[in-house]
């Protein structure tokens, strides 16, 4: 029997229960964060995705004809790094290529969510993403806000939404933040 008038067997117990709480709960808090991560980092990507999707499209209208020209080994004889430099880069604008295309569809199903929902703070998210990321020139929050009839504040947190929506379509389920 020890000070608490437990025996040692008790008290090993207690021990090891707290322990293994203690364990679980840690886990269960790092995993969390990790999946918060990974959300943020999706998010992220698609904000990414969005806020270079002029340049992304202008590479791959400027450059989808060129990919064949790049395939053509005796066009590339002054390189000493072989073919793996030029592979990688070919593998790189198909990959632009392909990322444009997706996500363009994907803007079309937004759209396509947007006016079917039949709710006009949809159609304004469709339309202030449109505005901000996608249309050349970019229209600035000011002027969203104008047309919109809306604060600059309300537009920023339209364009968060919009990017938490249309990363759901880009990654899937994967993209959504589970409360626990």
């Amino acid at each position: 029997m020890n000070a608490n008038g437990k025996s040692n067997e008790e008290l090993m117990d207690h021990i090891i229960k707290v322990a293994s709480e203690t364990a679980i709960d840690y886990y269960k808090k790092r995993e969390k964060e990790e999946r918060k991560k990974r959300v943020d980092r999706r998010l992220r990507n698609t904000r990414l995705l969005l806020e270079n999707y002029k340049n992304f499209k202008i590479h791959c209208t400027e450059n989808a004809v060129k990919i064949d020209h790049l395939l053509d080994p005796n066009d590339f004889e002054f390189l000493e790094y072989g073919d793996l430099v030029i592979e990688s880069i070919v593998k790189s604008k198909k990959r632009t290529i392909s990322m444009v295309a997706y996500l363009d569809h994907m803007l079309e199903v937004y759209r396509a969510i947007a006016d079917s929902s039949n709710k006009k703070e949809e159609m304004r998210k469709y339309h202030t993403i449109l505005k901000y990321y996608i249309l050349d020139p970019r229209v600035e929050l000011e002027d969203i806000a104008n047309v919109h009839g809306v604060s600059v504040k309300t537009v920023k947190r339209d364009l968060d939404n919009a990017i938490k929506s249309i990363a759901a379509l880009i990654f899937g389920v994967d993209s959504v933040r589970f409360i626990d």
